[in-house]
């Protein structure tokens, strides 16, 4: 496995820090300023891939440090350093499909946006007419197919009835 760089963790440490600063909670903004602190401190990023022994490194650079504190401090550093370990170590194909991946769900989530002031238009004209309640249409043949509809068996009825014919539901 290749190491990940330390100046990319502090990189990464640094961007969490900004992340929690737009937004964040107080107490999300002085744990990443915390883990960015003992980062630094310590200088090397192959020892916070164990919780474990992150945990001993940020307790005994704050020993006065709640150890509610001290928790999420050495959560925050081996997450972020497992994570770069990992994208780091996972073949440029796969590299390639994730961001693919990521690509097309960004590029869907616009053309929900961009379509939704037209399906809202065109519902509103398709329901002029009917009974609307919590803006939903309600027309007759949704009613009449709801009534219809049975209520799934209960969870322990099913679960017998599973186990006693070998997982097939009868």
């Amino acid at each position: 496995m290749k190491p990940v760089a330390f100046l990319d963790f502090i990189q990464e440490l640094e961007t969490e820090m900004r992340y929690h600063a737009n937004g964040g909670t107080r107490y999300r903004q002085k744990t990443a300023e915390l883990s960015l602190e003992v980062a630094k401190r310590f200088g090397r990023v192959d020892v916070f891939y164990n919780r474990h022994q992150a945990r001993d490194i940020v307790r005994n650079s704050f020993p006065d440090l709640p150890l509610e504190r001290i928790e999420d401090v050495a959560k925050m550093l081996s997450v972020i350093a497992q994570d770069l370990r990992r994208k780091q170590n996972l073949p440029k194909e796969i590299l390639g499909f994730i961001q693919k991946e990521r690509k097309n769900e960004v590029s869907n989530k616009r053309s929900q946006v961009k379509m939704a002031p037209l399906f809202y238009s065109s519902l509103l004209s398709i329901t002029s007419g009917f009974s609307i309640s919590f803006s939903v249409p309600c027309l007759p043949a949704c009613t009449a197919q709801r009534s219809k509809q049975q209520a799934p068996p209960p969870r322990k009825k099913w679960l017998a009835t599973t186990k006693r014919t070998g997982g097939k539901n009868v």
